[in-house]
């Protein structure tokens, strides 16, 4: 290392070390955060009961008997975090009875495929399985011997199912994984998480059956849930006398539109962020107005960051042609246009019309990102219109294009 490149290296680190020697508003951000799940859900009590209740069987009865409850509601209604408290309190509790009672937690858009899923599931028993590619059937030989060998009971959540439960028999194979044996022992529970029941018509009727009930049914927040739930994120988030009650209340508002607490709490993170920089140890009014101007409750980034590249290129071109043409629809074909463009701008081989028109669906049933419809006759016949409703296109845009430059 030269002695430029020495002097340089030092000026780094004493910026750094000047930057965390000033004033903070915050006790710890890392709460605010939508992976982190807090002690106490505020109006989620009764919801929170009946799950324990659904699953209080397989405390009583170990391997006697399994449970399927299906939980659906919009984003941000606390679905996640539900199951996950629930997750934690059904470990603590076999613990002290000494069961063998495991819970396991799967996001399904993130493992995007069944043999994904169930090497995740499989992977929360062992650290390692042989590194060469198994097929699903394999794979769930190898879960159910796991299970029955070690008499491990296992509680799963297939978290945002909605997204791949017609991409695969997961749901057909794990309800009936004990069901070759009469009066066999019980190894596996299913806690489902979906936006709504419309999956439910892409299974076939016996399973189905099984999931249509009980449903917990999670509801959009009120305001004054909102606000509950913000003031109790403070105190683990704020150092106190730093956000007003005030405060809570405006982006509580802000955010009833919606319903939606992570909008709330992603509002309150960034605009906390505005007032560390200008090194203030309270949060205004003015601080929650630019924050806000800087997110919007329909552009899920998170979502945006899971799609596959080639549904970012068309949504991005759906997203750009109804910039163009100024119009609340536009026509596939003329999407599929824009689409063959963009791709040349990536360098990136299009794919064909069917493959599109499959990405459209999720871009629509999965993501709910798009909407969609079927034009009146026109000289070219009937045409699928695309439109979306809930998001600026220009921010849109900005963040499709910064993840495909990234990728």
């Amino acid at each position: 290392m030269n002695e430029r490149t020495t002097s340089s290296h030092i000026e780094s680190t004493n910026l750094f070390e000047k930057e965390l020697e000033k004033p903070t508003i915050f006790k710890d951000e890392s709460k605010l955060s939508i992976n982190y799940i807090p002690s106490i859900l505020p109006h989620r009590e009764n919801e929170l009961k009946n799950l324990i209740n659904e699953f209080r069987v397989i405390i009583e009865h170990p391997m006697k008997a399994n449970r399927k409850v299906l939980i659906t509601g919009p984003v941000g209604t606390g679905k996640t975090a539900i199951a996950k408290s629930f997750g934690q309190m059904l470990k603590s509790v076999a613990k002290k009875r000494n069961l063998n009672i495991y819970y396991h937690h799967v996001n399904c858009r993130r493992n995007r495929t069944y043999s994904l899923i169930l090497k995740n599931i499989i992977l929360s028993f062992y650290s390692a399985i042989p590194s060469r590619g198994y097929s699903p059937e394999e794979l769930l030989d190898i879960l159910k011997d796991i299970l029955i060998k070690e008499k491990k009971y296992i509680v799963l959540t297939l978290d945002e199912l909605d997204y791949m439960v017609d991409k695969s028999p997961i749901l057909y194979d794990l309800t009936r994984l004990m069901d070759e044996e009469f009066n066999s022992d019980q190894y596996i529970s299913l806690i489902i998480i979906a936006r709504n029941t419309s999956f439910l018509h892409l299974l076939d009727k016996s399973t189905r059956s099984t999931l249509q009930n009980p449903c917990i049914t999670m509801k959009k927040y009120t305001a004054e849930q909102l606000f509950d739930i913000l003031a109790e994120r403070c105190k683990e988030a704020f150092y106190s006398g730093t956000v007003s009650k005030e405060i809570l209340e405006q982006i509580a508002e802000t955010s009833a539109e919606f319903g939606d607490a992570r909008y709330a709490l992603e509002l309150l993170r960034v605009a906390g962020g505005v007032a560390n920089k200008e090194c203030n140890l309270k949060i205004s009014p003015e601080h929650v107005r630019i924050a806000q101007s800087n997110i919007h409750p329909m552009i899920k980034r998170e979502i945006l960051r899971d799609l596959t590249y080639n549904q970012k290129i068309l949504l991005l071109a759906i997203v750009r042609k109804l910039k163009k043409e100024e119009t609340v629809y536009v026509e596939i074909s003329d999407v599929e246009d824009q689409y063959a463009i963009i791709c040349e701008e990536f360098n990136f081989k299009a794919t064909q019309h069917t493959t599109n028109w499959n990405n459209i669906k999720d871009l629509e049933t999965t993501f709910g990102i798009i909407k969609t419809k079927v034009s009146g006759k026109n000289k070219r016949g009937r045409s699928t219109l695309i439109s979306i409703n809930d998001a600026p296109l220009e921010l849109l845009e900005e963040e499709l294009t910064q993840l495909l430059e990234q990728s």
